[in-house]
């Protein structure tokens, strides 16, 4: 198997979990079966150091995801927050020569004013960009990040917005030639906000959060990915706020996974209060038609009337099906995510700049918001029980109501049968008669 030479080195950067093997670069023939050619970037391997893949995404989606011009803004506007010892600071739109400036006051292997540095890119529709979703940062700017965090491929793909539905992921890195200098962890948080049936133009994007952590340099690097309209950045910022303590609490790498896991649940809040509102009105339409049935003169009513009501109530009865399958995944998605994250915090952090308080704070957090998931799944299950049991009882009202309608034709068809008989007698006695005169 021959492995090519030339790369590209614009698009050089890390992929995890590689195994580095020595190998004698070859001439590329055509036809190679080579995992790594001219079309395939190489991750954090040097002309004459290849890497063989191990992961199950393709360097090659990153490579056709960064060289699309419908992906990106010609200029960038994202928003950064950094925090320098006790000042923490809000840029609402950096362009790219503030990037590039960023950039290169952290570059690995030198130190770092900073404590924790967040990059927070903003997508909106797009028709012609990869995920129908273009970020608020230009070309450039972004292979620079991507290059100097050495951020992983799954990762820069939950940047456009790609529904990630499998875990999170963390593993340690070598930085500036130093083993296991730092560690990254990403994940995407499931879509509270969306409630509307799928359509890409409307669809809300995911909130994706990448981590990166320098030991060397004590910084947590963040990138924050979401819709355009969402309002994890904004919470983010005024969560942190300006003074002393939130700059004392940014030290811990963790804080910001914690702080929107935080987030994500306020809105799984409002998801079970919509399930709740719309499963309630259905079921007090159903206690209502029921006692009508029973205790007015209803017979009255049309029967058609009265079928087309249970009719409405069925299918508000199937949106709120849905939607609570939806908060179930969810829930279940979110409390996956909370345990890979707690995993994660054991296994890289330890008590933050000697705040063993700091350290138990955020862990605690993580793991009160990983108990409340398990009783915001619980609540929807118990809506999912309660919307069968309303279900059912509709279509037993049906089946009775197509019951009595039977037993109604029944008695008239009897009426109608006695009037015709007599009617068929007296005819077998009048007309012999009738015929003789």
């Amino acid at each position: 198997m021959s492995v090519s030479g030339p790369f590209h080195s614009a698009l050089e950067h890390t992929l995890s979990g590689l195994t580095k093997v020595d190998t004698t670069a070859s001439p590329k023939r055509l036809g190679s079966m080579s995992l790594e050619d001219e079309e395939t970037p190489c991750t954090n391997a040097s002309s004459n150091q290849h890497s063989f893949i191990l992961q199950p995404w393709s360097p090659c989606a990153t490579r056709k995801l960064l060289t699309t011009e419908a992906n990106f803004q010609k200029s960038s506007g994202i928003g950064i927050l950094t925090v320098a010892e006790d000042k923490v600071v809000w840029t609402d739109v950096a362009n790219d020569t503030f990037i590039h400036n960023l950039l290169a006051k952290t570059k690995p292997g030198t130190a770092s004013p900073y404590s924790l540095i967040i990059f927070s890119i903003s997508l909106e529709h797009n028709e012609g960009a990869t995920y129908w979703r273009r970020a608020n940062i230009s070309q450039s700017s972004l292979k620079a990040l991507v290059t100097q965090l050495a951020i992983n491929d799954a990762a820069v793909l939950d940047f456009f917005g790609r529904p990630d539905y499998w875990s999170a992921f963390g593993r340690s890195k070598d930085i500036a030639g130093k083993v296991d200098a730092g560690y990254e962890f990403f994940c995407q948080h499931p879509r509270w906000l969306q409630k509307e049936r799928h359509d890409n133009s409307k669809h809300r994007a995911p909130c994706s959060i990448y981590l990166h952590h320098d030991r060397a340099q004590q910084t947590s690097y963040y990138v924050v990915s979401a819709a355009k309209d969402d309002s994890c950045s904004s919470e983010i910022c005024s969560r942190l706020g300006h003074d002393k303590e939130a700059a004392e609490s940014a030290r811990n790498p963790f804080l910001i996974h914690a702080l929107v896991s935080g987030l994500a649940f306020e809105q799984s809040k409002d998801y079970v209060d919509d399930v709740r509102k719309r499963l309630m009105d259905p079921i007090v339409e159903i206690n209502d038609y029921s006692k009508n049935s029973f205790y007015t003169e209803f017979r009255k009513q049309s029967g058609m009337e009265g079928r087309q009501q249970l009719k409405d109530i069925t299918k508000q009865l199937h949106l709120v099906s849905q939607t609570c399958d939806t908060g179930i995944a969810n829930a279940d998605m979110s409390l996956r995510l909370c345990e890979d994250m707690l995993d994660a915090y054991d296994r890289f952090v330890g008590p933050c700049g000697g705040s063993l308080a700091s350290w138990r704070q955020t862990r605690d957090s993580m793991a009160w918001v990983l108990k409340t998931w398990s009783s915001q799944k619980n609540w929807l299950v118990n809506y999912k029980v309660r919307k069968d049991t309303a279900m059912n009882f509709v279509f037993n009202l049906v089946t009775q109501q197509d019951n009595s309608t039977n037993i109604d034709i029944a008695v008239q068809s009897a009426r109608y049968s006695s009037s015709m008989n007599i009617i068929t007698v007296l005819t077998m006695i009048f007309l012999p008669g009738t015929f003789l005169a």
